[in-house]
């Protein structure tokens, strides 16, 4: 099966969710709202996607819910992943999906080795698959991955690797995706690691 490329429905999703989460972050019933509305009609593509990235952006302007660090944020957390596998259950190879995932995954530090083999296994089929841009976010999120794990040689090789990809601007929700990018350089520029911060950079100029 081919990979789901973004379309404009989910870029539309992403923007609108995005704004409404900066705009309605502090009205609670709102958020119930968007809540209710997926739930009620659960195999609702549209309402999965605008429930997913709503509490996904929601988690950067509420601080009782930023960074997944207490009860209420793992409860949104699993939310959010539950929606995201009922879409992997009928498209198993939807790439954004995939990517919020292993991200999500990424909040609980108890799952590297499921998010490594996935990011690997989902860079064996961008390579089946008709270049996109933004499959760089792969390599970062990778290489970022191992090195919080602590392998810097690993994170640095798969850096390395990405550089056989074709290159481009990515031109869909590029703030969404270039926030993987910034995310990692500030954790190695507080971590005092120049050389990896130079390459980052490098990417960052080719793609964003």
């Amino acid at each position: 099966m081919a990979l789901l490329y973004i379309d404009s429905k989910v870029e539309e999703s992403v923007r609108t969710s995005a704004f409404l989460a900066k705009l309605k972050y502090k009205d609670s019933s709102y958020n119930k709202k968007v809540k209710d509305l997926y739930y009620s009609d659960l195999d609702n593509r549209e309402k999965a996607l605008t429930f997913i990235f709503y509490n996904w952006f929601l988690a950067k302007h509420d601080e009782t819910i930023n960074q997944y660090n207490n009860e209420v944020s793992f409860s949104i957390m699993n939310d959010i992943i539950g929606a995201i596998d009922r879409i992997l259950e009928q498209e198993p190879l939807n790439w954004l999906m995939l990517i919020m995932k292993y991200r999500l995954l990424s909040f609980s530090y108890e799952a590297e080795d499921t998010i490594i083999n996935g990011l690997e296994n989902l860079i064996d089929e961008q390579k089946k698959s008709e270049y996109k841009s933004y499959y760089i976010v792969t390599y970062i999120f990778l290489s970022e991955i191992y090195y919080s794990m602590s392998n810097r040689d690993k994170a640095i090789k798969i850096i390395d690797d990405s550089k056989e990809l074709e290159g481009g601007k990515i031109e869909l929700i590029s703030d969404f995706f270039r926030s993987f990018l910034v995310e990692y350089k500030n954790k190695l520029k507080i971590s005092g690691d120049g050389d990896i911060v130079e390459k980052i950079t490098l990417i960052e100029e080719i793609y964003f």
